[in-house]
Formats: C-alpha cells, structure tokens, sequence
C-alpha cells in the first residue's frame, strides 16, 4: 500500500516517483524548520547529496560515496541555516535530481 501526507506546502510520497514514473527527490516536511529529511532512490553507485542556496553556491554536502542500491533517507539538522529557499542537489551517476527546499523560522 501507499501512504500520501499532505504537508502545507508540497506533497510527500512513500514513494519516490512523480506521476509520469520519473524518479523525483523529495524534501519532508517542507517548509521545514530545524530538521528535514531528503529521500531518493538510486542503484548501487556513487551518490552526492548536495545543499545549494538559489544563487547557485554549495551549502553543504550532505552525503558523498557509494551507495547500495534503493531508497534512502537522509536526516539534515537545518538549526544553523538561514531562513529561505534552497535546493537540495541529488548528483548520481545514473542522473542528477534537485528540488526547492524552504527553511523556515522555527517557532
């Protein structure tokens, strides 16, 4: 079976495809404020998870190396990040994936 949440802003799959079968990254919750969670699918290669402000400039590299083969989740703590819009980076060798990402003010 599948499970669909609804947070505020997009929508967040137990699946890592979009409606067309393509393979997507997705960011969840989003918006988010001091932890998020990035989830993709890839075969087993080489996997470099990236957080780029909109400006184009490398935040942080979040995960870099092999990877077995599947979906993963990778929690990022985000307390000491600004405020705004970035894109999390998804660079395999099979492809690149990359999705907005809004950082929030936590309450």
């Amino acid at each position: 079976h599948q499970v669909t949440f609804y947070p505020l802003m997009n929508k967040c799959r137990e699946t890592t495809l979009n409606e067309s079968g393509e393979a997507v990254v997705l960011v969840y919750p989003n918006p988010c404020a001091n932890y998020a969670t990035i989830r993709f699918d890839c075969l087993s290669e080489w996997v470099r998870v990236e957080l780029v402000d909109l400006s184009g400039r490398l935040v942080q590299v979040l995960v870099e190396g092999n990877l077995a083969g599947g979906m993963h989740n990778v929690p990022v703590e985000l307390e000491r990040l600004a405020v705004g819009e970035y894109i999390i980076r998804v660079r395999k060798d099979s492809g690149t994936l990359s999705t907005k990402m809004m950082r929030v003010k936590s309450i």
